[in-house]
């Protein structure tokens, strides 16, 4: 049987899988109408299936194009994001409800866009399922569309990432030329880019406008299937980490859905958020008695002494492991003996033990670090040596691999 073939079967059986289960909870069948959910919840064995079909789908695409079409179709993939990007500056995709049509004139007066300027954007995104075209002219949604129209925060996740990444990337490789050993996030492809001589985190600084939008965009992405706040809150033993009338230290916590979260699982566990004077400005108020939020630059001394759990989500993966060192080294001063440090990062797999798919998944996360922070994602050999680096008495005692989610929980505890 040829390899295509194989494929073939493969993406049917469990495409079955899938549709058995769907069907037999009343899902509706994955579809790009406007009345499709943004998103399936499935159990893990579902969702294992989903993820084969879909990493074999992706295996036959690639095999079916070979190398020159698949170059082009990659060169098409970098307008893509423009079209999404599109459809949430302009307004476009508010602009008119599901279940309605409008047309390129009225899409160019809600946009203040020319109606030649809005007929080719939308045209472009109907290409991409952004949108769809029943008839010339008429314009109505799709599933895509609709969401960005109305999901929370995926509007403001397409601008902050179209400001930042999106325009990092294409530079990558310029600053990967002109400082080819640095570890400064002044020499990342962003600094570049945006003309700025400003790192990314300056560029916030300066724009308090952006911060939302950013601050959001951390809450959308946390949402996501592989990086929801239910794998950290379900699998690490928080209980039993933590004493009666203890503290958890949530470092660049952002505006507080983990601890929230938190506090209903753990009464008389004490919470302190720390971020950025804007983003802890923006949190919600009086959610939890046992929640606070203090403004706190995690590059100077811890302030909360004694916690039982410091808790670092997403956050040391923006740095390099020169400023890493730093993060961790400030936490020292505060660190009770038995004291646990909390890493929920990427934990890059070896090579060969995903799909392609997955790996790529993986993977990308990295070139995206790279090129706005100078940051990276990091293997178990690079989270031991910089732990070891910053100081000998970080010791890992258990790296939590649960399937289905993209980042890994790294307990270390202080031997101090």
């Amino acid at each position: 049987m040829s390899r295509i073939v194989e494929l073939a079967e493969l993406i049917q059986a469990n495409n079955k899988i899938l549709d058995d289960h769907l069907r037999a909870n009343g899902v509706p069948s994955p579809s790009f109408n406007d009345t499709c959910p943004p998103a399936l919840d499935l159990p893990p064995d579902i969702a294992a299936a989903r993820q084969t079909a879909i990493a074999a789908t992706d295996e036959l695409l690639d095999l079916l194009l070979g190398p020159i079409d698949k170059m082009f179709l990659e060169f098409i993939k970098i307008t893509c994001l423009d079209s999404m990007r599109a459809a949430s500056k302009f307004g476009l995709a508010k602009s008119f409800p599901a279940g309605t049509t409008t047309t390129f004139a009225r899409l160019a007066e809600a946009s203040g866009l020319p109606e030649d300027a809005t007929r080719r954007l939308v045209r472009h995104a109907v290409a991409h399922r952004v949108f769809q075209e029943p008839s010339k002219g008429v314009i109505a949604h799709t599933a895509l569309s609709n969401a960005i129209a109305t999901v929370p925060h995926m509007d403001a996740t397409l601008n902050a990432w179209g400001e930042s990444i999106g325009l990092a990337t294409p530079r990558m490789l310029d600053a990967l030329d002109k400082w080819p050993k640095s570890e400064e996030p002044r020499d990342a492809a962003y600094t570049l880019a945006s003309g700025s001589n400003l790192t990314f985190w300056e560029y916030l600084a300066e724009h308090p406008e952006k911060t939302k939008d950013f601050a959001d965009a951390m809450t959308f992405l946390s949402r996501g299937v592989g990086a929801q706040k239910e794998w950290l809150l379900d699998y690490y033993p928080w209980a039993s980490r933590t004493a009666p009338g203890g503290t958890v230290v949530d470092v660049g916590g952002s505006q507080g859905g983990i601890a929230l979260a938190l506090a209903e699982r753990l009464p008389g566990v004490k919470f302190v958020v720390q971020d950025t004077p804007q983003v802890v400005g923006g949190a919600p108020k009086n959610a939890n008695d046992r929640v606070s939020f203090q403004a706190h630059d995690f590059f100077t001394e811890q302030p909360v002494y004694g916690a039982d759990i410091y808790l670092l989500r997403q956050i040391l993966h923006n740095w390099s492991d020169k400023y890493c060192r730093k993060i961790l080294g400030a936490l020292i001063p505060a660190l009770k003996p038995g004291a646990k440090v909390v890493i929920n990062d990427h934990v890059l797999p070896e090579p060969g033990v995903l799909s392609l798919f997955e790996e790529r998944a993986a993977r990308q996360h990295d070139m995206r670090m790279w090129p706005l922070f100078n940051g990276k994602e990091r293997d178990e050999d690079d989270w031991r040596a910089v732990l070891a680096s910053t100081d000998s008495r970080f010791k890992i005692t258990e790296i939590i691999r649960t399937k289905g989610s993209e980042l890994q929980i790294i307990e270390v505890t202080w031997e101090g």
